[in-house]
């Protein structure tokens, strides 16, 4: 495969059980759900990034671009099957939740088993790839504007003005709806251990707790949890933080519904604006879904993994056959399960799926080593506009985030809602993945952060430590001294 050019779409830690079910969604039969025809051929996911091959990846891009040249409205059309499918993988796993599982005979764990398999791949259909849909929005809006505006800098601040969601990304809803919280608990003066108080934490993490569970790896917050960030929030005005918060949003919008407005003459580019507005909302609802969904259904995984024998994330380190064939009385190998959650990796070659882990694991990351100790500046696309001086901190992972300081520049190959806590710290951030709607996007404008996004290599050009410059204005990062 080392004569593929690859693309890298971003680094996330998944289960076993949700990559292999999130690859095999990306077959024909379930992509057409999503009104579109096409096949992967070469996809990767090692060292925990989700490489696509450049061919593919343009592929994609084209697929989306003419099926919006044959119909306008493919875009609207994809958000409400995106919608229907996540809605139905949902009701499916409330349903289960509220099934006594212990009472089901192995036969009908199966059965629900394979219609959680079923509609999961109808929902995963819509998490191929995003990047490539992106790319035909920004593509497609850009060229709009080109024929409406007269400079790039009036592109780009057009641009920078219309992405702002319609409405919350559950991420933000969740931060608002505890800074709520806390300001009841300040206004009010209500401990800790009064009933209502705890019922509104209660309520609060039923509401919430899944956010810790993101693509199937780590279990649902508990109260503590809550409890431990409502006190840090207590130490500000809560009443004045939830009025900036409700300010600066209403502002936004306000400035995006006046930006669109003006291009109501220009029918497309006005159509445009607003589907970029629904995606942005869109790209983490994706996700969020099967988070939410995994939280339902622990019980369920919990049930079948006692039955075989195994902790649940010894379960999550197997495929959809492999838990089929071991409820069924099949031996696990439980030295193949410790090398998968140690680390594993997953090739798509046409329809051949492989999972290596252990030694082979190592030879594949030997076809992945490359060396950019002579680039000193890199590129990419801003999303909110500033200058930042500081010490880069590369965060490849969670357990990275400690690192992070007030000041520092947060450089990361793609930022999730885990990463907002060391966010909050930085002064400014810099992807190696993403595009207008993506969460680095969306959380520089949250939190009025210099962005820069899609520069494919940052974290491999910067080391801890280097001290660099973040221009927002020209979307270049560069080495100091």
């Amino acid at each position: 495969m080392n004569h593929i050019k690859w693309r890298k779409l971003g680094k996330w830690k998944y289960s076993v059980l949700f990559k292999s079910l999130d690859i095999t969604s990306k077959r024909k039969n379930f992509l057409r759900l999503a009104g579109i025809d096409y096949r992967i051929h070469n996809y990767i996911y090692i060292n925990n990034e989700v490489l696509l091959s450049e061919d593919d990846f343009q592929n994609q891009k084209d697929v989306y671009l003419n099926a919006y040249k044959k119909d306008n409205k493919f875009f609207t059309k994809y958000l409400g099957r995106c919608l229907k499918h996540c809605n139905n993988l949902v009701n499916f796993s409330k349903r289960v939740k509220r099934q006594d599982v212990k009472r089901l005979s192995k036969e009908d764990l199966l059965s629900l088993f394979r219609e959680y398999v079923y509609k999961f791949k109808c929902a995963g259909a819509f998490l191929t790839c995003f990047q490539s849909l992106d790319s035909a929005l920004n593509e497609l809006v850009i060229n709009c504007l080109a024929d409406f505006l007269d400079n790039d800098k009036l592109i780009d601040d057009n641009i920078r003005l219309i992405i702002v969601p319609k409405k919350r990304v559950m991420m933000s809803q969740e931060k608002y709806d505890l800074l709520k919280l806390a300001h009841f608990i300040q206004y009010n003066n209500q401990p800790f251990y009064s009933p209502i108080v705890k019922r509104r934490i209660n309520h609060h993490r039923l509401k919430y707790s899944w956010m810790n569970t993101y693509l199937y790896v780590g279990l649902p917050h508990d109260n503590d949890y809550y409890v431990s960030r409502l006190k840090e929030l207590l130490r500000k005005d809560c009443g004045k933080e939830i009025i900036k918060i409700e300010t600066m949003e209403n502002s936004d919008k306000k400035k995006a519904n006046r930006t669109i407005g003006t291009f109501k003459k220009n029918k497309r580019l006005y159509g445009l604006a607003n589907v970029i507005r629904d995606f942005i909302w869109l790209r983490p609802y994706r996700i969020d879904i099967h988070n939410i969904v995994f939280s339902n259904l622990i019980p369920f995984f919990t049930e079948i993994a006692t039955r075989v024998g195994l902790s649940l994330q010894e379960l999550l380190a197997l495929t959809e056959t492999e838990i089929i064939d071991s409820v069924r009385g099949k031996t696990t190998d439980k030295t193949t399960i410790c090398d998968r959650l140690n680390d594993f990796c997953l090739i798509k070659q046409d329809e051949k799926i492989e999972i290596l882990s252990g030694k082979e694991l190592l030879k594949a990351k030997e076809m992945f080593r490359e060396d950019y100790s002579d680039v000193r500046e890199v590129n990419g696309r801003a999303t909110f506009n500033g200058n930042a001086k500081g010490k880069a901190k590369i965060i490849l992972n969670l357990d990275d985030m400690n690192k992070v300081e007030a000041g520092d520049i947060m450089v990361v190959p793609m930022t999730d809602p885990n990463y907002v806590p060391a966010m909050e710290k930085a002064a400014a951030f810099v992807t190696d993945e993403g595009g207008i709607l993506c969460h680095a996007a969306i959380v520089s404008r949250e939190m009025k952060k210099p962005c820069i996004v899609g520069t494919h290599i940052a974290t491999k050009v910067f080391k801890d430590g280097d001290f660099i410059e973040l221009d927002a204005n020209t979307g270049v990062v560069r080495k100091v001294g």
